[in-house]
C-alpha cells in the first residue's frame, strides 16, 4: 500500500509540475519564434534599404539583383522610367498574384509607387514604401516592399522586392534540438529530486507501518500458544466420563471459539503479507446450511438471555434430519437467517 501511495504520489507531483514548466516553456519558445520572426522582417527592411543604396550607384542592375536572389533568397521585379519591364524573377513569374495583391494594396494605402513622367521633376531623391505581409494563393505569406530609385545615371527605377516568410516550423527546426534538451534536462533533475523528497516524506510511514506489521506477526504468533493450551484443556474435558451435557456444551463453545479466534489470527496473519507483498489466495468452499445451523446453535442460547427470537428454517429437501429433538428439527424449515425483537 506504501509502495503504491509513494508510486502515485510520485507520478502526480511530476506530472504537475512538468505541465506547468511545458506550457511556461512553450510559451517562452513561441516568444521566441516571434521575435525571429521579427528580426527576419527587420533583415528585410535593411536589405531592401541596401539594395536602393548600391542600385543608385551600380550600373548593372542584373548583377545586383541576381546576387540578392542567390544569397538573401530575396525575389524582385524591376521597371524602368518607362513602365517597361527590365527584370523579373523566376519566383514571380511563377506567383503573379503576389505582386498584384501588393500593389492594388500599395495603391490603396500608400499611392502609387510606380514611375510617373509627369512627376519626373519631383523624384531628386529614392524612397522606400513601408512593408507589408501578403498571403499568396498557394497559402504562403511573404514580405513584400516597393522603392523607387533615382540612380546616378539619369535613370528611375521602380523595383518591388519580396521575400518569403519563413514559417514557425522552419524556425523552430534550428533548435529544436537544443530545445529538446532542455526539457529532458529539467525532467530529469525533477525525477531525481522528488524521487528523494517522496523517499524522505514516505520513510516515516513505512517505518510506522513496518512497525504495525511486526507488531501484528508477533501478537498472532504468540496468541497461538494459549490457544493451544485453551482448546488442548477443552477437549481433555470432553473427554471425562460422565461429564454433563450442559458443561459439554460449554466446552464446544470454548472449543467453537477458539477455531474462530485461530481464523482471526490467520486474517491478522495474511493482512501481514498482503502489506508486504508477499500474499496467496486460496479458495475453499462452504456449506451454507452448515454454516446457518452452527450460526444458530452458538447464538440461540445468547439471543434467548436478551428476549430476542431466533429462528432458522431449512427445507426437509435441503438438509437431512441432523438432531433429534423434535423441536429442533421443526426450526429447520429455509435458508435463511431472521432475527426479530419480540
Amino acid at each position: 500500500m506504501i509502495q503504491s501511495l509513494k508510486r502515485n504520489l510520485y507520478v502526480l507531483l511530476i506530472s504537475s509540475l512538468m505541465f506547468i514548466f511545458s506550457i511556461v516553456f512553450f510559451l517562452m519558445i513561441h516568444e521566441n519564434i516571434k521575435a525571429k520572426k521579427n528580426s527576419e522582417l527587420a533583415y528585410f527592411n535593411r536589405m531592401a534599404t541596401t539594395l536602393i543604396l548600391q542600385l543608385e550607384h551600380e550600373p548593372d542592375y542584373r548583377t545586383c539583383l541576381e546576387l540578392y536572389e542567390g544569397k538573401r533568397d530575396m525575389y524582385f521585379q524591376l521597371l524602368f522610367d518607362t513602365g517597361h519591364s527590365l527584370y523579373q524573377s523566376e519566383y514571380i513569374k511563377n506567383n503573379t498574384d503576389i505582386i498584384d495583391t501588393f500593389l492594388a494594396i500599395l495603391l490603396d494605402t500608400e499611392g502609387d509607387f510606380t514611375y510617373n513622367p509627369s512627376r519626373l521633376e519631383d523624384n531628386f531623391y529614392s524612397r522606400q514604401s513601408g512593408t507589408y505581409t501578403i498571403q499568396a494563393i498557394n497559402g504562403k505569406k511573404h514580405y513584400c516592399a516597393s522603392s523607387l530609385i533615382v540612380t546616378d545615371h539619369d535613370a528611375i527605377y521602380t523595383v518591388v522586392a519580396v521575400k518569403e516568410c519563413s514559417g514557425f516550423a522552419a524556425l523552430l527546426k534550428p533548435e529544436l534540438g537544443y530545445y529538446f534538451c532542455i526539457w529532458c534536462g529539467v525532467l530529469a533533475s525533477i525525477v531525481f529530486l522528488f524521487k528523494i523528497l517522496a523517499k524522505k516524506a514516505v520513510s516515516p510511514t513505512e517505518k510506522a507501518m513496518q512497525s504495525q506489521k511486526d507488531f501484528i506477526a508477533a501478537v498472532s504468533h504468540e496468541c497461538k500458544s494459549p490457544l493451544a493450551s485453551i482448546l488442548s484443556s477443552a477437549e481433555m474435558i470432553e473427554s471425562v466420563p460422565g461429564v454433563p451435557d450442559t458443561i459439554k456444551n460449554h466446552v464446544q463453545m470454548i472449543d467453537s471459539e477458539v477455531s474462530r479466534m485461530s481464523r482471526l489470527i490467520q486474517d491478522l496473519l495474511l493482512l501481514s503479507s498482503l502489506d508486504a507483498g508477499n500474499w496467496s489466495l486460496h479458495m475453499d468452499e462452504i456449506n451454507i446450511d452448515t454454516l446457518l445451523i452452527n450460526l444458530y446453535t452458538k447464538f440461540e442460547q445468547i439471543c434467548r438471555k436478551k428476549n430476542i427470537l431466533l429462528e432458522l428454517n431449512i427445507p426437509d429437501e435441503c438438509c437431512p434430519p441432523l438432531y433429534s429433538d423434535a423441536d429442533r428439527l421443526n426450526q429447520i424449515i429455509s435458508i435463511f437467517l431472521e432475527i426479530l425483537p419480540t
